[in-house]
């Protein structure tokens, strides 16, 4: 055979979709046009996913060559159209989905290789078929008649494999010993995990999954309740405290969810690597209202404001072409990659300084104004005082060509220690995620985001987006978005507590209720906290508009 092909269920040759019905699914890539569609890898193809689908079913016209041969590794001849033509392609599909074995009666068996399955494992997906299926309605001989389908649709549901809301119940107790004292104990049983099922109720009333009494429940209560303390073999001789507790947030279907540990569409600007700042094409709000759009797709520029040039200071003395906006025409494959705050673009255009003709201008805000003049006299006036090292005659002039300058290198990070942020959102997590599996993150009330709404519509106006969550689901960002009070505000009801409150109505009344909250804060700075980031937010509000051309 030609080609390399592997039999361990790898995407690498034949890349080959599984899954079933996407919406809902956190995290997953889809398209708006096409939602049944996921993408797969650069290359942008949309390609379906059926519901239970191993290989894809082409819902309209494309060419039958796209329907297997994706191949998750561009470099074997993505485009080779002969591919599925050849007699190595049927055994390359074989053995990528049964191995180098087929499939014997030892594997079919052994369900949890296969690849769907491997795959809702995975994402925590449970799906059964409900069987009889529907009624259906068809004639024979003109007389109609009533069947049932064999078998239904297939359900999905999200299902946690594990939970940690319930917690053991303690029961208080004291025996009398030989010398007539008393020895006091507690007794802790399992209520919660003996009776728990599954997340969803539809699945539990499907399989007839009652919520029975828990047997260690049932004979600890025998030991007092309904004249036990005076039974023959009970242990107990005085009771003095029944303890139950569960945790009712988050509820247990969202408990050790991705979405609900942690944010997972956040971003702040910042890489701990110098080059991994530079961002192409770069948007600050500044440069697209200069004049010469045609060239934005050349800008690079550093995503950190304060950024000198990723090669400074060698860039420091290689002249004024490779650090400005020449005579007002950008020099496009030479402007060097700035932090906006120490841009080049806003103080020369069309041969004026410092904007003085607007209909040329870029304008930006600037930490240090450059400096323009040549001589090294000009650091001071000529009647100022004498500063050491500087009227020397051994600097000389300084270079045209190193016009205009005064950029300095960001130091703040390596001098410290401590960078504004971690090089990504998951270095950021990764201890707080392993501390907090079953947490969730919390919905924030920030006035900074309602001032403008308050001061012009009045404090009795209401806001449907009174709540955020700066970086969670793309869809549920804040409280006026569909599942968001669901996901990350709602609590869960004590499933045993009426149980157990009825059971010692008549014995002890209940007497103290107590909820207690647990949580892990570490420090997570916004785009906008530093005082960098909001000096380049305030000059966004002073922003002059500029015709373009």
């Amino acid at each position: 055979m030609a080609y390399y092909v592997d039999f361990v269920g790898l995407n690498t040759f034949i890349y080959e979709p599984v899954g079933w019905d996407p919406d809902n699914q956190a995290g997953k890539i889809v398209d708006n046009t096409y939602p049944n569609f996921e993408r797969v890898n650069s290359s942008g193809f949309l390609f379906p996913v059926s519901q239970n689908t191993i290989g894809l079913e082409m819902p309209y016209a494309l060419s039958s060559r796209w329907t297997l041969i994706k191949k998750k590794n561009e470099a074997f001849t993505i485009y080779n159209a002969d591919l599925p033509t050849t007699a190595s392609f049927f055994p390359a599909l074989m053995l990528k989905r049964n191995g180098p074995y087929g499939f014997p009666t030892w594997k079919q068996t052994r369900i949890s290789h296969n690849p769907l399955t491997r795959r809702q494992v995975k994402e925590n997906v449970f799906t059964f078929v409900e069987e009889p299926g529907p009624e259906f309605i068809f004639n024979s001989n003109g007389k109609l008649n009533v069947q049932r389908s064999r078998y239904g649709a297939i359900k999905k549901f999200n299902e946690n494999p594990v939970s940690s809301r319930y917690k053991p119940f303690k029961v208080g107790a004291a025996s009398i010993i030989e010398d007539g004292t008393l020895e006091r104990f507690e007794l802790l049983g399992t209520y919660g995990n003996e009776t728990i099922f599954f997340n969803n109720k539809e699945i539990n009333k499907y399989n007839d999954l009652r919520v029975h009494r828990s047997a260690q429940y049932n004979t600890i209560k025998d030991f007092y309740l309904n004249g036990g303390l005076d039974k023959d073999g009970s242990p107990f001789d005085t009771f003095e405290y029944f303890n139950y507790h569960e945790c009712v947030y988050p509820p247990r279907v969202y408990q050790y969810k991705n979405y609900t540990r942690q944010r997972t569409t956040f971003s702040f600007p910042w890489r701990d690597k110098r080059s991994n700042r530079t961002e192409t094409n770069s948007n600050d709000g500044f440069v697209s209202k200069g004049i010469f759009t045609s060239v934005y797709d050349s800008v690079l520029q550093s995503i950190w404001p304060l950024d000198a040039n990723v090669d400074f200071p060698a860039a420091f003395i290689t002249g004024s072409e490779d650090r400005m906006y020449y005579y007002g025409r950008p020099i496009a494959p030479k402007i060097k990659d700035f932090g906006v705050l120490q841009n080049t673009w806003n103080s020369f255009s069309s041969g004026a300084v410092d904007g003085a003709n607007p209909s040329d201008g870029l304008f930006g805000p600037l930490y240090a104004r450059k400096h323009m003049l040549p001589y090294v006299k000009s650091c001071v006036s000529k009647n100022g005082m004498k500063i050491e090292g500087v009227l020397t005659s051994s600097f000389g002039d300084i270079p045209y060509s190193h016009l205009p300058c005064g950029e300095v290198k960001w130091e703040a990070g390596s001098q410290s220690g401590l960078n504004p942020f971690y090089d990504t959102y998951d270095n950021y997590i990764q201890d707080v995620r392993q501390h907090g599996k079953d947490y969730s993150i919390i919905p924030e009330f920030r006035i900074s985001e309602h001032v403008e709404a308050y001061t012009t519509e009045g404090l009795t106006k209401e806001v449907s987006n009174l709540f955020s969550l700066t970086g969670a689901l793309e869809d549920t960002t804040d409280s006026s978005k569909d599942n968001f009070y669901k996901i990350y505000s709602t609590s869960e009801f004590m499933k045993h507590f009426e149980v157990v409150k009825k059971d010692h109505k008549e014995f002890v009344p209940a007497n103290s209720l107590k909820l207690k909250c647990k949580a892990v804060k570490k420090f997570l700075p916004y785009e906008g906290f530093y005082p960098v980031q909001r000096t380049i937010d305030m000059a966004k509000q002073f922003e002059i508009p500029i015709q373009t051309v």
